[in-house]
């Protein structure tokens, strides 16, 4: 007598879930928020000071890729690290990330395509 098996197909739409991934870090940003929700401190170039959203260029250049089960999100930009990391002369601000809310959300989103699939 034998085992019985059987197998499960895990599929996910890879791109909504790299939109979704994109979209939560450039919202959280643009309201002048880090991974962890603390409030940026803003810099001051040329005497006015400004967020992390001076052009805009830094969040529009946020890359998403995708292929079978794993999606990509890059930062596009020359300079987005130097805000990540921080500076001697730029603070340290956190942006380039999921936090661990952001996260469960997209986990949830995840099971809820699954859950569609079993019907």
């Amino acid at each position: 007598m034998s085992n019985s098996t059987f197998e499960i197909k895990l599929t996910f739409n890879e791109k909504k879930i790299g939109a979704m991934a994109k979209k939560m870090i450039q919202t959280r940003t643009r309201l002048g928020r880090s991974i962890d929700s603390s409030v940026f401190e803003n810099s001051v170039v040329d005497g006015r000071s400004i967020n992390l959203v001076d052009s805009g260029n830094m969040l529009n250049s946020i890359n998403v890729s995708s292929r079978k089960n794993i999606v990509s999100v890059t930062d596009g930009s020359s300079y987005g690290v130097y805000h990540d990391e921080g500076t001697a002369t730029l603070p340290q601000r956190e942006w380039f990330g999921l936090s661990t809310s952001e996260a469960n959300t997209l986990s949830d989103f995840m099971v809820g395509e699954l859950m569609k699939e079993d019907k």
